[in-house]
């Protein structure tokens, strides 16, 4: 398949498809669906005639646009309520709730397994119309979802996304006639599939320099970097002989001083519009923290939640250095990687489960502990 060398373009009076092939139709969504219902959840499966599989947004394969092929879950649900929720080969499953952050609810994958399935409550079942091909609508929505058209479509009232079907199937789109249909979704499965290859293979080579990383560090934060120094035995079953000048310390007497975020309901507090930013254990990774994408407060609810004392709850310019934990055990780190500009010198907010411990910074290095507990996490 190649590109549209050649084809006469026409104008389509749309943002994000501002021209298509002059053969292609524009059409709302809603005209290309046949039956859409909304996924249901269920009883705890009982064994009885009542259990089915059932789909949920957590099984959606993103990347391949598919059913990811992991154990279902098994739900109890009245067979009345089975009837129009029977998922089949070629249906289209759209997340109706759930999203956030840097992905939005609104994603569609093809249901292509051979298992009897209903979808959960959070998804809907979509049968496209005679004369379409799912396939090819399944990166159609893709596309759209890609191009964050759905996010128009997105209420959020709480916590949770919520994406407004029938604002979404308004959209226009561009529709080739269903052979060309076809064609596309050939093709895509196929260079989709090649690049499928490359990234499995990338992600393995990215696992092995991870443990390569994970040994480095754990050699050189338990044994030290002069091969040539007497050791002892540590008297620590995972870390086994250490330089004989090392001691040996429990963590509370390194970091004597502890405090957890502030426990709300998130919702009460997040603000668009506010200047502070609101750490959520999803921006912790490795030894860093990102507050690219994290949620904010404003500066009167940063005041309304202070604890004190203030430097175990709040992290600023002055408190860069500091090393800080999510409570479940993923370590951060701030001296290089919390680079705040003058802006977050009001602070920032730590949520629920995390955790700052406060060290004796003249005598002993963040960036040193904060590897230690890195360490310490991939050795459990």
């Amino acid at each position: 398949m190649t590109a549209f060398t050649g084809t006469e373009l026409a104008a389509s009076e749309n943002a994000w498809i501002p021209t298509r092939p002059a053969s292609w139709q524009l059409s709302r969504l809603k005209w290309t669906v046949r039956f859409s219902a909304n996924g249901i959840w269920g009883d705890d499966a009982d064994g009885g005639y009542d259990d089915i599989a059932c789909i949920r947004v957590a099984d959606f394969d993103r990347q391949r646009l598919r059913i990811a092929a992991i154990e279902p879950t098994m739900r109890s649900i009245p067979r009345s309520a089975q009837q129009n929720r029977r998922l089949k080969i070629g249906d289209l499953l759209l997340e109706k709730s759930g999203g956030g952050g840097n992905q939005p609810v609104g994603v569609v994958v093809l249901y292509d397994l051979p298992l009897d399935a209903v979808c959960s409550n959070f998804v809907a079942r979509v049968v496209v119309s005679p004369g379409n091909d799912s396939g090819f609508f399944t990166y159609l929505h893709a596309s759209l979802y890609y191009g964050r058209v759905n996010t128009s479509s997105i209420k959020q009232t709480t916590g949770i996304q919520n994406l407004d079907a029938d604002l979404y199937f308004d959209e226009v789109v561009a529709l080739p006639p269903v052979h060309t249909q076809q064609a596309i979704a050939d093709y895509l499965d196929e260079k989709t599939a090649d690049l499928d290859a490359l990234i499995e293979k990338k992600r393995k080579l990215l696992d092995l320099l991870d443990e390569e990383r994970a040994a480095l560090i754990n050699q050189a934060t338990t044994k030290g970097i002069d091969p040539n120094v007497p050791m002892k035995d540590s008297g620590i079953p995972w870390v086994g002989e250490m330089p004989a000048y090392w001691r040996v310390k429990r963590l509370r007497h390194i970091s004597p001083q502890q405090s957890v975020g502030v426990v709300i309901n998130p919702s009460t507090y997040v603000d668009d519009a506010g200047d502070i930013p609101f750490i959520y254990g999803g921006e912790v990774s490795e030894g860093e923290i990102s507050i690219v994408d994290a949620r904010r407060i404003s500066a009167q609810s940063n005041r309304l939640l202070r604890k004190k004392p203030a430097s175990c709850w709040r992290l600023g310019l002055r408190a860069c250095g500091r090393p800080w934990c999510d409570s479940s055990g993923a370590p951060g780190a701030g001296r290089y990687q919390l680079c705040f500009s003058n802006d977050y010198s009001a602070g920032i907010d730590l949520f629920i489960r995390m955790a700052l411990l406060c060290n004796e910074f003249t005598s002993r290095a963040p960036e040193y502990c904060t590897c230690r507990l890195w360490c310490g996490t991939k050795a459990i």
